[in-house]
């Protein structure tokens, strides 16, 4: 098992979460004027869900992995 590795995307998610939850915190009462509606519901989430991900591959790059780099390493590895 690649400790560090698995080490850095743990820390990854952790901080990405906490900024999320920050985030929702500060701006609560933001989403709550929205129109009803399916769109207008599954909007909150998409800018959660698009800002978590931003912010994990932003605290793997900066702990030194390359996700584009690990993904093609594991493309290569693949036994047919």
């Amino acid at each position: 098992i690649p400790w560090p590795q698995l080490g850095k995307a743990a820390l990854a998610a952790i901080a990405a979460g906490a900024g999320i939850f920050a985030l929702r915190a500060g701006l609560q009462g933001t989403w709550g004027g929205l129109p009803e509606g399916f769109l207008w519901r599954v909007l909150p989430l998409a800018v959660a869900g698009l800002l978590f991900v931003i912010g994990y591959v932003a605290v793997l790059y900066a702990t030194g992995v390359r996700p584009l780099r690990v993904l093609a390493a594991m493309r290569s590895r693949r036994v047919v």
